[in-house]
């Protein structure tokens, strides 16, 4: 089920170029891509993958497919290394492409390289690989008046690693996540989604950059309770309020704010990058 999508290259200010010669994910709800054999190894917090999968619903995983819609039960992934620059439920199977491709040679790894320095200027960093998965105008699941493009991009060059976050348009008008709970992750400060495409932590808006290779000073602790962090939407509560179930608070939209009878709770930021 691997088929290629003969477009031409489409050119974004935010986006790697994506289109012509793009592997195209099967049109499938909550589906994922065969698996991916990684022309270089990923350093990814001291473990190497040379394999990968895409999964639809907006994460990368390097053990085996992740069909989950959302992360709403943390104790089943906390074994895995995901990368989700969007975790939620996308359906494919109506519209949008989920594409992706390996580039090893060219202009579009020469300008991995460029930003790389511009971001992280004491590295004299060379790119020799990139993995570009890209998400373009893919609808929510039953909702089709709102898409999101956005794109995640890895990046190799001999023992260093970094993933770069595209995002080019995110609908506000339903519920989305990072990822959740993990050892070590990256957080992305934003408690209002339409804020989201303007935010950046390489000053230029929609556009996140961070070094993966290193293990755990790349990235903070994070303890089993903490919870899964919406921009916006439905709540989870930490796992230490079991006596609230997951199925009560589908339904609880923006802001992230949460009235129970037992406090208030205001989430405060979002994950992206996560390893157990």
């Amino acid at each position: 089920n691997v088929s290629f999508f003969p477009l031409y290259f489409i050119f974004s200010d935010l986006f790697y170029p994506f289109g012509n010669q793009d592997i195209k994910n099967p049109s499938e709800d909550d589906g994922s891509s065969p698996v991916i054999l990684l022309e270089k190894p990923f350093v990814y917090f001291g473990r190497v993958y040379r394999k990968t999968y895409v999964n639809n619903n907006g994460d990368l995983t390097f053990d085996g497919p992740l069909s989950q819609p959302k992360p709403s039960n943390l104790q089943s992934q906390l074994n895995r290394d995901i990368i989700a620059p969007l975790w939620t439920d996308m359906d494919n199977t109506v519209g949008g492409t989920i594409t992706y491709r390996q580039v090893t040679s060219g202009r579009i790894l020469l300008a991995a390289t460029n930003n790389i320095n511009q971001y992280f200027p004491n590295l004299n960093f060379t790119a020799s690989w990139l993995f570009i998965a890209t998400w373009d105008k893919v609808p929510y699941y039953n909702n089709l008046q709102s898409s999101s493009s956005y794109q995640v991009v890895l990046v190799s060059g001999g023992s260093l690693s970094f993933v770069r976050k595209n995002e080019n348009h995110i609908s506000e008008l339903w519920n989305y996540y990072r990822t959740f709970n993990s050892t070590n992750y990256f957080s992305i400060p934003v408690l209002d989604e339409n804020k989201l495409f303007n935010s950046s932590n390489v000053s230029v808006s929609g556009r996140w950059a961070f070094r993966v290779d290193g293990g755990p000073q790349e990235g903070n602790p994070l303890t089993l309770f903490d919870s899964i962090q919406p921009v916006c939407g439905a709540v989870i509560l930490p796992q230490r309020y079991t006596k609230y179930e997951e199925e009560d608070l589908d339904y609880m939209y923006k802001p992230c704010l949460l009235q129970t009878n037992m406090e208030q709770y205001i989430y405060e930021s979002v994950l992206m990058l996560v390893r157990q």
